[in-house]
């Protein structure tokens, strides 16, 4: 966090590769590393203790440093199931997304990552020939959230026995608004969502 701060790029990339050299798992390495650090920079943005230049820069150094864990990533073992990732509506921060996206693939998953601001049309069509095992939308800003529930309820109609998960922070604060949706998984962490995916959707075997 501090060398994200200080702009000190080669710093903070260095940091990664030691936390990885020194066998710390990749999967709270996203969770209590790069993802605490950018819950701390939104919350700097928010109160302009930060400017908009800064915050982009931090994310940009973040997903420079996910960039470096990218050949762990794909050299699991797979486990013939599909995620699909994105943020709906005009949801412009994609960084949980992505690292929810990650961290499956990491975990053996196949996964397929949509990024930002995924039109309704867009989503249900890529559904349709990816054939995911589960979909995962994430949502960071309140003022999305009911465009989500728009997208989930079209999905449901569309597709009804995918399973469907959300997240993202701007749920913490609804009062588990997700438990009235036709979802199957909600958290606010991607190890949880991975382990109770896993659970909901055991390992497929290859013929």
């Amino acid at each position: 966090m501090n060398s994200l701060l200080r702009e000190d790029t080669r710093q903070a990339l260095y940091l990664i590769q030691q936390f990885l050299e020194k066998g710390i798992p990749l999967n709270d390495i996203y969770v209590e590393i790069l993802a605490e650090s950018m819950h701390r920079v939104g919350d700097l943005w928010h109160t302009a203790r930060i400017s908009v230049a800064e915050e982009h820069y931090c994310t940009s150094v973040t997903q420079m440093a996910m960039s470096q864990m990218y050949p762990q990533l794909f050299s699991s073992e797979r486990k013939n199931r599909r995620i699909l990732c994105a943020c709906p509506g005009t949801e412009l921060h994609e960084m949980g997304s992505r690292m929810v996206a990650d961290l499956f693939e990491n975990d053996g998953w196949d996964s397929t990552y949509l990024g930002a601001a995924v039109p309704v049309d867009a989503m249900l069509q890529s559904i349709g020939e990816q054939t995911p095992d589960l979909v995962a939308l994430s949502v960071t800003m309140p003022q999305h959230l009911m465009t989500c529930r728009d997208l989930v309820d079209a999905i449901r109609a569309a597709f009804p026995t995918l399973k469907i998960a959300v997240g993202g922070k701007a749920f913490q604060s609804t009062h588990d608004i997700w438990n009235q949706w036709p979802v199957d998984l909600y958290t606010t962490d991607a190890r949880q969502l991975l382990t109770e995916a896993n659970r909901l959707l055991p390992s497929k075997h290859l013929s």
